[in-house]
């Protein structure tokens, strides 16, 4: 399979996940909105988790869309 076409699926199953986290995202604030300050700590710090995870997903999408990632789907050389 030709790294373009692997960097495809790859790319696609990230989208999936940038998907699910922004989902992760709203479905959480909404829940932040709703309790009170002492009760808001662990949630806050989750919300801040799923935040960076989608950050870094984003940041994946744009070294896939370069070639600095290439050697990571070329063969390994026996």
């Amino acid at each position: 399979m030709e790294i373009e076409s692997q960097k495809a699926i790859v790319r696609r199953f990230v989208e999936q996940t940038m998907d699910y986290a922004r989902n992760e995202i709203e479905v959480r604030t909404a829940e932040i909105q709703t309790l009170p300050d002492d009760q808001k700590g662990e949630r806050v710090r989750r919300l801040y988790q799923w935040i960076s995870y989608l950050e870094f997903q984003e940041h994946t999408l744009k070294e896939l869309s370069g070639d600095k990632l290439d050697r990571f789907f070329e063969k390994p050389e026996k």
